[in-house]
């Protein structure tokens, strides 16, 4: 048994889709995968958000057992006392396709990925469980020759039957272990890869060595384009060389991975004891020959050194965390469309609330109105009686307006005549009529005199005082001894108004206006 070293669990920023989180479990948790000539496991343990392997190891397979089973009894005698179980299946086990679906929101495309693959398979009875990861987006120029928005969503799709996955489930419960999640081998690095960033823009290859296998994960950036494996050729390291740059030529001129003359950049996952070629010395001279880097479950490899299966780690990790990429246990899905008849009651439920909330609004919109509109009322009322009052004080000061108008003073303005007459020797008058006139008033008079040029002098003098003065033709009347001479005049003159008239200003000064 080894003893490794405790590493804190890292945290992987990707998307997983929709699905129940696992990892919340307790006990040592068992990763294991398996081939034709040996099973590897590893077995960890959580401590709060820390993780710490407890055994790394490689069993040789029993042709004639179940590779759980065989597991199971290894652990036993070693006394490691572990229930949880994560299985990794090798591409053999699990298959595997490539899907493209429209592109849509992440809710639809479990379902649409289900679709595809019900569809590749056929018609069959047998159900079918499907889980996936998103590849490398297509991108399609738009017509300035730039790249807009993806048309269509890539996705890798894993898939096998529900019968064959609750066999799996029957045998390691048989064997004594509680099967938490099934996933694919090729997936188990993702987390490590990340975490290190090691993955180099714009390609990258990483791969893994199984006994007579080899995994390629082809990836653009942190995204996974394409996934596949073949089978080891030859275990000498010139030959091995030779065919995984073959494979990978291959495989970028069927997909499109790279362009002839882009560069890639080759990882080569170290797994402990399980190198390639029969040991750690010939892989370091397979990655000199590859040019390719060696990356481990803990960052970059030594040549002497040993470190634990990145693979399993990373799955390990993932599990824990509760994101492992693919789970044929607990596949993503979409979210359970509503049940008609409940939206219909929350719809109804909700239509309802909104009326009683918009009836209490009114309600309270129209009291409010009411209150305004009785004050409006009072005010209204109390407007119109000052008003009235007003308008009778203004009545009143317009009926003494026209009176003091039409008023004129009769006495003032004969007494103004009377002074500019002559003595009673030089004229005498026979007859006096006063009339009111508009805007004025006028004297008509029948005056006699003694001499005819007191005519022009009693003119001239009215004038001078403001008056207008129009006398007739001057006669001579026979038989008058003392008032020879007779003629009839008229003395016209302007009434002063009233806001000129000294007897109106106190009046005028306290009128209230219309």
């Amino acid at each position: 048994m080894k003893r490794l070293n405790e590493m804190r669990l890292p945290v992987f920023p990707r998307l997983r889709g929709t699905r129940t989180q696992r990892g919340a479990g307790r006990g040592p948790l068992v990763v294991t995968t398996w081939g034709k000539q040996q099973i590897d496991f590893l077995v960890v343990t959580r401590r709060g958000d820390a993780v710490r392997p407890l055994q790394r190891g490689r069993i040789e397979r029993e042709e004639d057992r179940e590779p759980l089973e065989q597991l199971a009894e290894h652990l036993r005698a070693d006394d490691q006392k572990a229930q949880r179980l994560l299985v990794l299946l090798p591409r053999a086990e699990l298959d595997m396709s490539a899907v493209e679906v429209p592109a849509t929101d992440d809710n639809e495309l479990p379902t649409l990925v289900q679709m595809e693959i019900d569809q590749s398979v056929g018609e069959n009875d047998r159900e079918v469980v499907v889980d996936f990861i998103r590849s490398a987006p297509v991108v399609v120029p738009d017509g300035d020759g730039e790249e807009g928005p993806p048309s269509v969503t890539r996705a890798i799709a894993y898939w096998m039957f529900v019968e064959d996955r609750d066999r799996l489930r029957q045998t390691a419960e048989a064997a004594g272990f509680r099967l938490e999640a099934i996933s694919a081998r090729q997936l188990g690095p993702l987390s490590v890869l990340e975490s290190q960033q090691v993955l180099c823009e714009p390609l990258s290859v990483v791969i893994a060595f199984y006994t007579g296998e080899i995994e390629f994960s082809f990836f653009r950036g942190t995204q996974v384009v394409f996934l596949r494996s073949v089978r080891v050729s030859s275990q000498e390291v010139d030959a091995l060389a030779e065919q995984i740059q073959t494979e990978i030529r291959r495989t970028a001129s069927l997909t499109g991975f790279g362009g002839p003359g882009e560069p890639v950049d080759l990882v080569l996952l170290a797994r402990g004891d399980v190198g390639p070629a029969g040991g750690e010395l010939a892989r370091e001279l397979l990655a000199e020959s590859l040019t390719a880097r060696v990356i481990g479950s803990h960052g970059p490899v030594r040549s002497d050194a040993i470190d634990e299966d990145p693979v399993l780690w990373g799955a390990a990790s993932d599990l824990l965390l509760g994101k492992l990429p693919v789970d044929m246990v607990s596949p993503k899905v979409s979210p359970v469309p509503p049940n008609p008849l409940y939206r219909r009651v929350a719809i109804a439920a909700a239509a309802v609330i909104a009326v009683a909330i918009a009836g209490y609004f009114l309600i309270a919109d129209v009291r409010e109105l009411e209150r305004q509109v009785e004050e409006r009322r009072g005010e209204v009322e109390e407007t119109t009686r000052v008003t009235a009052k007003l308008q009778e004080k203004s009545d009143e000061a317009r009926f003494v307006r026209q009176w003091l108008e039409d008023q004129v003073d009769w006495l003032d303005r004969l007494r103004r005549v009377s002074a500019e007459f002559p003595d009673g020797r030089t004229a005498n008058v026979r007859r006096l009529a006063a009339t009111a006139t508009d805007g004025g008033g006028r004297f008509d008079l029948s005056v006699q005199v003694k001499d005819p040029e007191a005519v022009a002098g009693l003119e001239e003098r009215l004038r001078e005082a403001g008056f207008i003065v129009s006398s007739a033709q001057i006669s001579e009347q026979s038989g008058g001894e003392e008032y020879p001479w007779q003629f009839d005049t008229r003395i016209g003159f302007r009434v002063t108004p009233t806001e000129e008239r000294e007897e109106a200003e106190s009046f005028v000064s306290k009128e209230v206006p219309e």
